[in-house]
């Protein structure tokens, strides 16, 4: 595409009308500026040379939105913006977006822009106008508390995000570092939905469904059933591949200036607060000696996870109990005793796996739930393996006739309950005991 000085050389008319461009060019207080197929500007006003911190048109002429603007997110999103629009072939009129910061504040600008097209209606080139509304569009606002997330985001705050939903358009972002992490910046809307729902870790967290569906059409219905902001916690996967707890907000609002519905949505970083409340429940949960759960959160999470079990579901339930444990309080002392319990507790939880449940229900006594078992054959292997290291831990101790004895019940044979399991499970234990010891009983052996 010709410059407008190769331009001028050509014919009387073609003269007279690209002079009169040249003059508003020259004298309109609009950013005005034109691009060729391949988003090369081809001519700019003198107030679009000043936006982009240009003193002479001569240093925009012939470039790239990535050769003038120092912000490469926002060239990016700039050079999206005019392939979509060359794609469609349909011209985009007076839409907010973006500028270049000023001195680190935001700045906005209603835009218009038309496909030039040939002769033959194929397009050929992007005509834009532009003026800064900063100052009537943030006069406008009703809504200063979230506006000010685009201004100075929170210590605690990765991104904010102010977005149109008529025009299906993020007005700007903002996004910072929080202890060395942080989050990609956008080129536009669906790359942000795309980068939400595809770094929730968890794929059946609501935050990833949620996301997922993310359209005009669910942010409606969302805003038409009454609620105007709302919470998502959620563990999201960073860009190094580490995984933290965030709390995303979403704020409904509609911006007086045009009455759009719009949506202010914010990511908080709230890793060390879910990690505090972890580590209260894990302390609440456990057992202090051993480190296992403790007999309230052992038999909760059992009966939670066999309420949601079917048909045709097997797991098993062992009762183990230390025999002749008080022996040993009562000759070696009761620090002797409690380490004997930690080092018999370590054995039973190295001969599971971790998806099972193992907790002490008692001085001496503990359960294990093992979760979706193929057959009665593996429950016996292991039967045979926990025997074998409850022996290995007893050994020391051979003097005080210290062992191990385990009963153990089926779900869907011997019962569906923790209460029914549990019960069989400690009748076989005391089958166990009254045989020899060292030994493991199912419950439906006599």
């Amino acid at each position: 595409m010709k410059n407008i000085d190769e331009i001028l050389k050509e014919g009387k008319n073609t003269r007279l009308l690209l002079t009169a461009f040249q003059a508003i060019l020259d004298d309109t207080p609009s950013m005005v500026f034109v691009k060729d197929i391949n988003h090369v500007y081809q001519a700019a006003s003198v107030p679009f040379t000043k936006l982009v911190g240009k003193n002479v048109r001569e240093e925009i002429i012939g470039h790239s939105d990535y050769d003038i603007f120092e912000d490469k997110n926002l060239a990016r999103r700039y050079v999206a913006d005019d392939a979509k629009l060359l794609a469609t072939g349909e011209d985009r009129l007076d839409y907010i977006e973006p500028l270049p910061d000023e001195n680190g504040q935001p700045r906005y600008g209603s835009t218009s822009k038309y496909v030039l097209k040939d002769a033959e209606g194929k397009p050929i080139g992007i005509a834009g106008v532009s003026r800064d509304i900063t100052r009537e569009y943030l006069a406008n606002q009703n809504h200063q508390a979230e506006i000010e997330y685009l201004f100075d985001l929170p210590d605690d705050t990765y991104f904010a995000a102010f977005i149109d939903i008529n025009t299906w358009r993020v007005i700007t972002e903002r996004l910072q570092t929080i202890d060395g992490y942080s989050l990609d910046a956008h080129e536009n809307i669906d790359a942000l939905i795309q980068a939400a729902y595809s770094n929730v870790v968890d794929r059946k967290d609501p935050a990833y469904a949620f996301y997922r569906y993310f359209s005009k059409d669910s942010l409606r219905d969302i805003y038409a059933n009454g609620k105007r902001d709302f919470t998502l916690e959620y563990v999201r996967r960073f860009s190094d591949g580490s995984h933290r707890w965030v709390r995303d907000e979403i704020r409904f609002m509609v911006d007086p200036s045009n009455s759009h519905m719009c949506a202010m949505l914010i990511v908080r970083d709230i890793h060390s607060q879910k990690e505090n409340e972890r580590n209260l429940v894990w302390a609440a949960e456990r057992d202090d000696m051993t480190g296992l759960f403790n007999r309230a959160a052992v038999l909760k999470y059992a009966k939670a996870f066999l309420d949601k079990s079917g048909e045709g579901d097997l797991h098993a339930l062992f009762v183990i109990d230390a025999d002749n444990f008080k022996r040993v309080n009562d000759t070696y002392g009761h620090q002797a005793g409690d380490v004997f319990i930690a080092r018999f507790a370590a054995a039973i939880r190295e001969c599971f796996r971790e998806s099972d449940l193992v907790g002490r229900v008692g001085g001496d006594e503990f359960m294990v739930l093992m979760k979706n078992i193929s057959g009665a054959d593996i429950v016996r292997d292991k039967s045979e393996t926990l025997v074998g290291s409850l022996k290995n831990v007893c050994s020391e101790l051979s003097a005080l006739d210290v062992s191990g004895s385990i009963g153990i019940s089926i779900y869907g044979v011997d019962g569906y309950t923790v209460d029914e399991l549990f019960e069989k499970a400690d009748r076989a234990m005391y089958r166990a005991k009254n045989h020899g010891k060292h030994c493991a009983y199912f419950a439906n052996e006599e």
